[in-house]
């Protein structure tokens, strides 16, 4: 007796043929005595494989595909085969690469990484050097590729903002793609952005962003949040271990840890700090966080200067480019919360950044920069 359902007749709509699947499947799942031979695994697949099959650009093409990934891997626990591991492994890979909409994405991702131990991680939008009217632009020498990270994202909303309805996620996404565009715009040089929209990443996925792609320098965009409404003022950061309770409080709340965890992972920063670019980091965090004040100042009253500090944050733990957390200013703040959402205020602050940049690589490099284009620019 066979409990999977070979002929499945041609006029079957793919609804049918997923049900036909599922209880074929439901069948073999209720009898253990079955479960032990490879043929029925295996005509069980071949029903879900004709569910993507029917429509590979339909509705039901990633369920079929996820359900057919799913028993190559319970196949896999009884027959101890790597190749139907592997399989497994492919078919959720499949899922997640061809099927961005639908709901079975996240779950391959899941599955890939309890059966793997990898975590996959979206194709970062390139915002390519830019080929046309080069006169009169600036060129960094030796930075040839900038990250971009937006904070938090998808389930993970950030600072709440003074003003309702207003997140830190949606605020900081503004104003790192503002960033991108001018970066690419006036250095002339290619830019990633770790999220291009509204979704959730690991604090480990987006230094691993900035080290698979070889960045130059990496930007971690962030506002601030306090309790006390009236606190304001904008502040960078480096990696580095502190004393200092208010940057600890703050690194706390980016990690989304305790003051206490903190504290522990200050104990083994040391180690990790070895390969991390100390002295180029205060650099440009420095140069970054003065242009920022002086530029801001020109242009706005009550402008804080909160000065250039250090704190063990996740997401700049393992970069191996000079790195800067920037915290734009404080959500929690009723002016400085009307001046984050403002198009303008952010376009400013972009200015700002980029001249900071500027700072950075005269310092750095002063007989080879230019304030022209001499050479063509690095296609993205």
């Amino acid at each position: 007796m066979i409990f999977c359902f070979s002929g499945i007749s041609s006029a079957d709509t793919v609804k049918d043929k997923y049900l036909t699947a599922d209880a074929a499947y439901k069948k073999l799942r209720n009898n253990p005595k079955k479960m032990k031979y490879r043929d029925n695994w295996l005509k069980c697949i071949k029903n879900y494989r004709k569910v993507f099959n029917h429509d590979p650009s339909g509705e039901w093409a990633p369920a079929g595909l996820y359900k057919t990934g799913i028993l190559y891997y319970e196949l896999y626990k009884h027959s101890y085969n790597k190749k139907d591991k592997n399989e497994a492994v492919k078919t959720f890979k499949h899922v997640w690469s061809d099927y961005p909409r639908s709901g079975y994405k996240k779950k391959s991702k899941k599955m890939i990484r309890s059966i793997t131990g990898e975590t996959l991680y979206e194709k970062p939008k390139v915002y390519p050097a830019n080929k046309t009217a080069l006169k009169n632009k600036t060129i960094l020498p030796g930075i040839k590729l900038v990250v971009i990270d937006p904070g938090h994202g998808g389930k993970d909303y950030g600072a709440p903002g003074y003003i309702k309805g207003v997140h830190e996620k949606n605020i900081v996404l503004a104003i790192s793609k503002t960033l991108a565009k001018k970066i690419r715009d006036k250095l002339n040089c290619r830019v990633i952005m770790t999220r291009s929209k509204d979704e959730y990443l690991s604090l480990e996925e987006r230094t691993e962003i900035a080290n698979k792609n070889k960045a130059d320098i990496f930007i971690s965009i962030h506002t601030n949040a306090n309790t006390d409404k009236r606190a304001y003022g904008t502040e960078t950061y480096i990696l580095n271990s502190t004393n200092d309770k208010n940057s600890l409080k703050v690194a706390a709340r980016e990690n989304a840890i305790s003051t206490e965890q903190v504290s522990d992972l200050q104990l083994i920063l040391t180690d990790l700090m070895i390969n991390a670019k100390i002295n180029e980091s205060t650099l440009l965090g420095g140069n970054v966080q003065e242009s920022i004040h002086v530029s801001m100042k020109k242009k706005y009253s009550k402008i804080k200067n909160k000065g250039l500090k250090q704190a063990p944050f996740y997401v700049l733990i393992g970069a191996k480019m000079p790195c800067i957390l920037i915290e734009t200013g404080f959500i929690s703040n009723p002016r400085e919360c009307k001046r984050l959402k403002s198009s303008k205020y952010q376009g400013i602050f972009c200015d700002s950044i980029v001249k900071g940049l500027i700072k950075y690589m005269k310092e750095v490099s002063p007989t080879s920069y230019t304030d022209r284009v001499t050479n063509k620019a690095v296609d993205g």
